[in-house]
Formats: structure tokens, sequence, C-alpha cells
């Protein structure tokens, strides 16, 4: 026959109960996960709604423009620097009017400008 001292019992039913303690966190993480995933794959096609504004090329700064998908840092500066030069110091001077001016910058083909569609206006 085993027997067992005080602080082993103890140890055992600590053990025990931080073992039940992390099966049922794992499993509510689980079932959160699960009820959001839904949620999140349905919102990623989504237009942006009223609270998201729409980005005009011409004049967004770098950090609005670094957001756009399939965009980033370097192709946002490149846009701007491309309508400064176009502009010359001539702010009502419009460098970018389609989507189709998007494309004179490297890295932007018909597909990207497209991508880009919803996320910009041109006033």
């Amino acid at each position: 026959m085993v027997s067992y001292h005080s602080s082993e019992v103890e140890g055992l039913n600590l053990r025990a109960c931080q073992s039940l303690g992390f099966l049922v966190g794992t499993g509510l993480s689980v079932a959160a996960a699960a009820c959001l995933i839904p949620r999140a794959l349905s919102r990623s096609d989504e237009i942006p709604g009223s609270l998201v504004a729409r980005v005009n090329p011409n004049t967004a700064p770098v950090a609005s423009l670094a957001r756009l998908p399939g965009i980033g840092w370097t192709r946002a500066r490149a846009i701007i620097t491309h309508r400064e030069r176009v502009a010359g110091g001539m702010p009502e001077t419009v460098a970018f009017k389609s989507l189709g001016d998007l494309q004179r910058i490297r890295g932007i083909g018909p597909m990207t400008a497209e991508g880009l569609a919803p996320w910009l206006r041109f006033d």
C-alpha cells in the first residue's frame, strides 16, 4: 500500500487544478476564435465604410498612402515624388485624375490599381 504525505497530496491536487484550468482556458480560447473567424473573413472584402475616408493620392500624406493595400512606404514616397514633380510648385495641378494615372508609378500595375479602387477618390 502506498502512503502519501499531506504535502504530496496537496501537490497532486495543485497540479490537477492547474491542468484543469489550462484545459478550460484553452477550450474557451478555441471557442472564441471559432466565433470570431467567420466575422473577420466576411469583413476582408468590404469596401471602406463611412468611418474610413477614401484617400486622395493628390493630397494624402505618405502615412495614409502607405496603409493602402499593395502600396507600402516605398511606393507611397514614389507617389508623392511623382505628384510633386508633376505639380512643379503649382498646387492646382493634379497629378492623378484616375486609377490609370497611378500606373505611372513603378510597381503599380493594372491589378494593384484595380485593388485600390475602393480606397481612393480623385477630386
